[in-house]
């Protein structure tokens, strides 16, 4: 109820045609894995803290289990009443509301990427542009300050229709990182963050308590939030 109630608020980017997943960290059993493709040992595997797999498997199943299905239930609401609008892709005909599912983390073992994989998304080796074109649901569990930056830079002086009005973000909270204190080479990030919030609004929205944390399990989402910046009408 909480994240239908926030989508469906005005200024908020709809309809979703993208999904993407960063910085989710590992979270299949180490016994399923020998070492992943950078070499890494099983006796360095084992180090993975089990909380750290517990954390990443509950963010991962409420990824798939929770948002994905409200999100699809919500293009196909708008489509059936009329209100998203056409998206026209002449390779894909007049109206295509499908969401693209992508995952990116360079934490990812053989074992992550062969799953997410048998399900049906895509699993990228590799970086990829984060310039959003279409309106794009991020969902970054574990991100560093550093890609929010990225996040933010590359959409706000992105020639793309709409830039960051295009973005919504499930995440840290960005404004807490303009109070961290400077340090050496993050201070660059820093200062294009708080540029980019002095110059453009973000609305933000916490999920209640019985989403943010699991009794007697590990935290799950921490400060994590939903955060967009308004379109104008």
């Amino acid at each position: 109820a909480w994240l239908s109630e926030c989508l469906a608020r005005p200024g908020v980017p709809s309809p979703i045609l993208r999904v993407r997943c960063l910085a989710l960290g590992p979270f299949t059993p180490d016994d399923l894995e020998s070492s992943t493709e950078d070499g890494t040992s099983e006796a360095q595997l084992s180090t993975i803290p089990p909380n750290m797999l517990r954390s990443g498997q509950y963010q991962l199943i409420f990824l798939l289990d929770m948002i994905l299905p409200l999100l699809k239930s919500l293009n196909t609401s708008c489509t059936s009443t009329g209100i998203a609008p056409l998206i026209h892709k002449p390779e894909l005909g007049s109206q295509n509301l499908d969401i693209q599912v992508s995952f990116y983390d360079p934490a990812f073992r053989k074992s992550d990427k062969a799953y997410l994989r048998e399900l049906g998304h895509v699993v990228h080796d590799e970086e990829q542009n984060l310039a959003c074109d279409e309106t794009t649901f991020f969902y970054i569990p574990h991100g560093p300050m550093s890609l929010y930056a990225k996040l933010l830079q590359e959409n706000y002086c992105s020639s793309k229709l709409k830039g960051l009005g295009n973005l919504l973000l499930f995440g840290n909270h960005l404004t807490n990182y303009l109070d961290q204190p400077p340090r050496g080479k993050k201070d660059s990030s820093l200062s294009l963050m708080a540029t980019i919030l002095e110059n453009r609004q973000l609305a933000s929205d916490y999920p209640p308590k019985e989403v943010k944390a699991r009794e007697g399990g590990p935290p799950v989402f921490n400060d994590m939030c939903l955060q967009w910046f308004p379109r104008k009408p």
